[in-house]
């Protein structure tokens, strides 16, 4: 079996690569997405959501920066052109939204998306033995920074990830949602 340069097989860090690539895409869609809504939004609630969706997108760009840093950390090329994100994210461009309720919809259907995409690549991660984000997890706590113990449930909060960690299947650097995220319910 042929390794990658962290030790890694690199058929799996191949399709490991290409599933960030893809929740990379995700991540862009999704922040231009939530950028509209900041821009666009209107009604009552201009104030709350004008703000909210500004703390979103201003955190959601420093998930695109983990997701392509890892994707280099595992030998391989991130995509950087939106024509390449449109083709392969699961979320589809939002375009001219200024209602608070469709604002809000497009808002949580896409965190439900890079949830359940996160979950896939958590899966693969596992199963390629990439455990890096247990090792930087471990050292954070060890030097009293770092980030908090991974949330067991839904719960979007501050500084955690919501993904329930697989007791047999490590999770390999995953970027958490946005912090400040209201709690969503699947």
């Amino acid at each position: 079996m042929s390794k990658t340069s962290i030790g890694l097989d690199k058929v799996q860090s191949a399709e490991l690569a290409n599933k960030l690539n893809e929740l990379l895409a995700t991540y862009q869609v999704f922040y231009t997405n939530v950028r509209g809504y900041h821009w666009n939004i209107k009604g009552v609630n201009f104030f709350e959501l004008h703000a909210k969706f500004e703390e979103i997108y201003t955190d959601l760009i420093t998930k695109v920066d983990e997701v392509a840093e890892r994707i280099l950390t595992l030998g391989y090329v991130p995509n950087n052109a939106y024509s390449q994100y449109l083709e392969v994210s699961r979320i589809k461009e939002d375009i001219a939204v200024s209602g608070a309720q469709e604002c809000l919809s497009g808002t949580l259907q896409g965190l439900k998306t890079l949830l359940e995409q996160q979950r896939e690549i958590l899966t693969l991660a596992g199963e390629a033995d990439d455990d890096s984000d247990d090792r930087q997890h471990k050292d954070g706590q060890a030097n009293g920074q770092g980030r908090s113990e991974p949330a067991k449930e839904l719960d979007v909060t501050r500084g955690t990830s919501p993904l329930p960690r697989p007791a047999s299947t490590p999770s390999q650097g995953m970027p958490l949602l946005p912090e400040g995220v209201w709690a969503i319910q699947l």
